[in-house]
């Protein structure tokens, strides 16, 4: 009960931070972040997603738990740069592989796919140039820096 209580005063905290940076309206890149469907860990993508607010990107919020067609829909619908996916507790490497692909096969060819945290590490070596497997903001930063330059973002140059 104390966990579920400090989650719920930390979610309220950082989603009263994220509405005080008006929502995410900066000028820099879309990003649309959103838990993997069944996903209902969201503290850490709700940090990820104070952090790029402050950082000046533009923040779509999707939450906890996001079905794969609403999240394909919200990706055509509103062509984000990035879409950054977070699934902390699957415990199957290629389940996770599985639900990345299908969003980066219905999002705009542009559109960057980006799965963080924990379960990105153990698939680095799957990261593509529009499928990315970071494990901290430091690394999906850097990517992005390098995308934005035109350099290659991963060891493969394959579009997923």
């Amino acid at each position: 009960a104390q966990e579920h209580f400090v989650a719920a005063v930390a979610r309220e905290h950082l989603l009263a931070m994220f509405r005080g940076l008006d929502g995410g309206l900066g000028r820099g890149p879309h990003v649309v972040c959103a838990c993997l469907p069944g996903e209902q860990h969201d503290l850490p993508l709700l940090f990820l997603v104070v952090r790029l607010a402050l950082r000046g990107w533009r923040v779509t919020w999707l939450g906890a738990d996001v079905p794969i067609g609403d999240l394909c829909a919200c990706a055509t619908h509103q062509q984000p740069e990035v879409v950054a996916l977070c699934g902390v507790a699957r415990p199957d490497p290629g389940e996770v592989v599985q639900l990345a692909r299908q969003v980066r096969a219905c999002a705009p060819r542009d559109t960057i796919v980006a799965v963080g945290g924990p379960n990105a590490v153990p698939l680095a070596d799957r990261t593509s140039s529009r499928l990315w497997f970071v494990p901290s903001l430091e690394e999906l930063l850097a990517r992005w820096s390098d995308h934005k330059a035109g350099r290659q973002a991963g060891p493969g140059a394959d579009d997923e």
